[in-house]
């Protein structure tokens, strides 16, 4: 009865030992959770080092944009009726204006030559003229033909007839729904380009000669 009643306070025992050692088991599991956690986190440490990277390659192309605003192209510019003038800068005169000149024997000149599209205005545009500015701060001005041939035939009645034609040829206004040519005269074009403006609307360089 004693040999019976130890073997069972033996096995009690053991088994006591074993439900100890699962208790055990179970309270080391939550132990791996900082383990896994600190895991999941090294991405995101990894993505917040990587960030600066990418917006500094974002920026680039901005930078560049800005370098080539000015200088020699193409330049567009909205008008006040709606329209739209575009300028090659330099330009080239038109060749009767250019006999002309030579003809009064007056000293060469430049040349802005405004191409309008009002089709899409509401109101008639008017381009008088245009500005350029240099890199040391110089504005040059261009004038539409009747100021800027101002003096141009002096008492040379023979050519009067000449200009006058010519200044109806080449008017400074379009009117809505049309399109038009208008020649500025003034300085010779400065090389150094860094802004152009119509009619004191400046204009966006849109691209290359």
């Amino acid at each position: 009865m004693k040999k019976t009643i130890a073997r069972a306070a033996a096995v009690a025992a053991l088994s006591s030992l074993a439900l100890a050692g699962c208790g055990l088991t179970d309270e080391e599991k939550p132990v791996a959770a900082p383990t896994i956690e600190a895991e999941e986190e090294a991405p995101a440490e990894e993505a917040a080092a990587e960030a600066p990277a990418i917006e500094a390659e974002e920026e680039a192309p901005a930078e560049e944009t800005a370098v080539e605003q000015g200088g020699p192209g193409v330049y567009q510019a909205e008008l006040m009726s709606g329209g739209i003038a575009t300028v090659a800068v330099p330009g080239e005169g038109p060749e009767d204006i250019e006999q002309f000149r030579k003809d009064a024997g007056v000293d060469p000149v430049g040349y802005l030559v405004i191409e309008v599209d009002n089709t899409e205005g509401t109101d008639e545009a008017m381009v008088f003229e245009a500005e350029i500015v240099d890199s040391e701060g110089k504005t040059y001005t261009y004038e539409e033909v009747m100021s800027g041939m101002e003096g141009w035939t002096g008492d040379n009645y023979d050519l009067m007839d000449r200009e006058l034609e010519l200044w109806d040829k080449y008017p400074y206004s379009t009117r809505p729904s049309a399109k038009n040519t208008v020649p500025l005269i003034g300085p010779e074009v400065p090389e150094d380009i860094v802004s152009v403006f119509i009619d004191y609307e400046q204009a966006e360089r849109v691209g290359d000669l």
